[in-house]
């Protein structure tokens, strides 16, 4: 019995500090059903009650309960504490949770559509995508940024020194600093794999990259942080991609490329020599930093107006644009990969499937010149210039605006937030703000 109160306690303080919250809820449900089921509906209330943040993570919690150890009189509970918290949020414009609701009532075949229908009537709330989430340290120069699971990472200098703020969506913020100087003038950015990976590389313009430093989990943080050096990597290389088990890179010489894949421990596993799927493409060297992206199974890479799909076989396909390219984007589809490239005639929205690149739609936004482009999720991307970015989303081989956003200062980066429907947009000053997709 002491050890069953014991880990009770460990667990709700786990829910309570928010470290990894939701799975010691369960758990700590799972106890009590099996040591004190008469306890469940008191305890229940007890916790809905004292959790006055934490709401999504709540329903998931009360939807485990209700389904594996409920009577009854507490799935009836359950279903009306959902309701409760529901309507709370509605109340305030704000319909993320909603969509959950078909989950409590799975006999309701007509409450999931009749809840689209609703959300999509709904007044939007943007009073709050006024004010910024987080202010990151004011003295620092915001460069890039990207996310791992629930945090966001941004990197800048301070004086001469590298800082990187780790942050997440409950407000908290952690800083590191490095303490070599780094050259003044150097432009800063993100080698990241958020799908794939918790490595992380920074580098810069003038051939910088920080050493490695590990940013261990914490009850605020429930993930790993790893900011990497790969000092084995050779001065040559024609860009290189970070992927689940190490680091990627590209090899060109004489017309011809060498994929070569290391562990994270910087062994070789593999090279492989890449072959046209059909035609044959004349490799060459490239300075873009963006040069290498690890997508699925298929490494995607800018060369000159060419964009090159290389899978882990070494076979590759390449498709060429009659303009100069700008930078690129990769979403995975459940059929195939897009790819966004952005170049000097507007965008095009290229779809890669077995082997073979297809022009998905029309050029568009030819009027613009992004200086940032990524995909919020597979159905959703934002284009940004300078403090404005515009979302679109795509819809079978259809791309439509959704919104326009703009801000004080320039935007240097836009990540997916929490939720599917939300996205957050990073400025140079430190001013982080969360927004709705629509």
């Amino acid at each position: 019995m002491k050890e069953d109160a014991r880990a009770k306690q460990i667990l709700l303080d786990g829910w309570n500090n928010n470290h990894h919250a939701e799975s010691c809820l369960k758990r700590y449900f799972d106890i009590v059903s099996i040591t004190a089921e008469g306890k469940l509906k008191v305890d229940v209330e007890k916790i809905y009650k004292d959790t006055d943040v934490k709401d999504g993570q709540l329903l998931n919690i009360l939807l485990h309960v209700k389904q594996y150890y409920a009577d009854e009189e507490l799935a009836n509970r359950t279903t009306d504490i959902a309701y409760e918290i529901m309507s709370k949020k509605a109340v305030n414009n704000d319909y993320s949770l909603l969509t959950q609701l078909k989950q409590f009532v799975p006999g309701d075949k007509l409450l999931a559509p009749d809840v689209s229908r609703y959300i999509q009537k709904r007044p939007k709330n943007r009073l709050n995508e006024q004010q910024p989430l987080l202010k990151l340290d004011p003295d620092v120069k915001w460069m890039d940024a990207t996310w791992y699971r629930n945090q966001l990472l941004v990197v800048g200098t301070k004086g001469q020194k590298l800082q990187l703020a780790r942050c997440n969506w409950y407000a908290n913020i952690e800083y590191t600093t490095w303490p070599n100087d780094i050259t003044k003038g150097e432009k800063l950015w993100i080698i990241s794999n958020p799908v794939q990976t918790n490595q992380i590389i920074i580098t810069g313009s003038k051939k910088f990259r920080a050493t490695t430093v590990q940013i261990h989990k914490n009850k605020y943080f429930e993930d790993f942080i790893e900011i990497i050096d790969p000092v084995w990597l050779p001065t040559n290389h024609s860009g290189f991609a970070l992927t689940n088990v190490g680091v990627s890179f590209l090899e060109a010489n004489n017309g011809s490329a060498t994929l070569h894949n290391y562990t994270q421990d910087g062994l070789l596993k593999n090279s492989v020599i890449c072959k046209p799927a059909k035609e044959e493409f004349v490799f060459h060297d490239s300075n873009n930093h963006q040069s290498l992206i690890k997508c699925g199974v298929e490494y995607y890479k800018l060369l000159g107006n060419t964009i090159v799909a290389i899978d882990e076989k070494g076979a590759y396909a390449h498709y060429t644009l009659h303009s100069g390219l700008r930078m690129f984007a990769v979403v995975k589809q459940q059929k195939g990969t897009l790819v966004l490239v952005s170049t000097n005639a507007g965008c095009h929205m290229l779809h890669y499937l077995n082997g073979a690149f297809e022009e998905w739609v029309d050029l568009f936004a030819e009027e613009k010149i992004p200086t940032n482009i990524s995909f919020l999720t597979s159905t959703a991307f934002a284009l940004v210039q300078k403090s404005s970015v515009e979302i679109y989303s795509i819809n079978e081989k259809t791309i439509s605006t959704l919104r326009t956003i703009q801000t004080e200062t320039n935007i240097i980066s836009v990540i997916p937030a929490y939720t599917n429907q939300k996205f957050a947009l990073v400025e140079e000053t430190g001013a982080v703000s969360v927004h709705e997709q629509v």
